[in-house]
């Protein structure tokens, strides 16, 4: 009898383990999870949001990568990121700094801070957002990220489009035909349009090939740098376990 009765009790651990085990993965699968990149004349430190407790978290950058992946409540469709700063009678209190506007994104964002004042929230930093939900920025994909001052001419393989500053629309390559293409940036300059930058370009036939476009390294120079990256940021449950069984 008392067997029975301890099976009884160890078997309704298990089970509601595993109910706590799915509710948290559940809760963690609705979150909207975003991650950051900044650029500019600036140390970007001491930058918080409200993430998806509704606890004040720190954001951490680097000059090189994206390091974090932050997590929002489901359905967000703006978020503000603050400073913290001391008042007249020194008690602190949150300072508005930024705002990212996410209406449209289903679940993954690329949050791009520039230190460039928003003109039109007239905020210190002006904010980028490009989507990165499942589906949005897979094989074979490319996306443009100009950061480096006029519009520029862009000419990839045998098309030509214009850009403006912030991100371009994706070029799709077909991920099973993957070829060296040219890959080309001019500005106008007086009279004439003068090329910035040139290279071949191969697409990713795995994920999608993030190119940010930044300023010259010397001012009296026009040539323009080029950052090209292409790794998986999110990892979906089934691509993280085969991640793990691969290694």
């Amino acid at each position: 009898m008392k067997s029975n009765i301890r099976s009884l009790i160890t078997f309704g651990l298990i089970i509601l383990g595993s109910v706590g085990l799915l509710a948290q993965e559940e809760s963690e699968e609705k979150t909207f999870q975003f991650t950051t990149r900044a650029f500019g004349n600036d140390y970007f430190e001491g930058i918080f949001f409200k993430d998806a407790e509704g606890e004040l978290a720190l954001l951490e950058f680097s000059p090189y990568e994206r390091i974090g992946i932050y997590h929002l409540p489901e359905g967000t469709t703006e978020v503000a990121f603050v400073r913290l700063v001391a008042d007249v009678l020194g008690k602190e209190r949150e300072q508005t700094i930024a705002v990212a506007n996410l209406e449209g994104i289903e679940s993954r964002a690329f949050i791009v801070f520039v230190a460039k004042r928003d003109t039109r929230r007239n905020l210190p930093y002006t904010i980028h957002v490009a989507d990165e939900s499942p589906g949005k920025f897979e094989a074979g994909k490319l996306r443009i990220l100009n950061l480096s001052g006029p519009p520029l001419l862009a000419r990839v393989g045998d098309e030509t489009y214009t850009l403006e500053y912030g991100f371009g629309g994706d070029i799709q390559f077909d991920p099973k035909n993957i070829e060296e293409v040219r890959f080309q940036f001019a500005v106008r300059t007086s009279d004439a349009w003068k090329i910035v930058f040139s290279s071949g370009f191969r697409a990713h036939p795995e994920v999608g090939t993030l190119a940010i476009l930044k300023p010259p390294a010397q001012i009296d120079s026009l040539r323009i740098q080029v950052e090209r990256t292409h790794r998986r940021y999110y990892f979906d449950p089934i691509e993280a376990e085969e991640e793990s069984t691969g290694e």
